[in-house]
């Protein structure tokens, strides 16, 4: 990031996906960014430890990060520390 870019720096994930929902195509495209690339991998973490100390995201087994969590919570959290979410629309609870 310092030998090609000049500040402000940022770290993004972004992701493009295509299926079927309903039984009709649809497309989804979001970001997620950080000044920080360690944040932007230890923020979701923090935010699903979050729902797994509230109890919200206790389930017997060994299940994936993503499967476990409230998708709306989490998303909200994320934002709230420091995580910029985004979509073509602007709204995290787009389908």
């Amino acid at each position: 990031m310092r030998i090609f870019y000049k500040p402000p720096y940022r770290v993004e994930l972004q992701v493009q996906a295509a299926g079927f929902k309903d039984e009709r195509q649809v497309m989804v495209q979001a970001s997620a960014a950080n000044p920080d690339g360690y944040e932007l991998t230890a923020i979701p973490v923090v935010a699903t430890l979050l729902q797994c100390l509230h109890g919200s995201a206790r389930k017997p087994g060994l299940w994936m990060m993503g499967h476990l969590v409230d998708t709306l919570r989490i998303l909200k959290d994320i934002e709230k520390m420091g995580l910029i979410f985004e979509t073509p629309s602007g709204c995290i609870s787009c389908p």
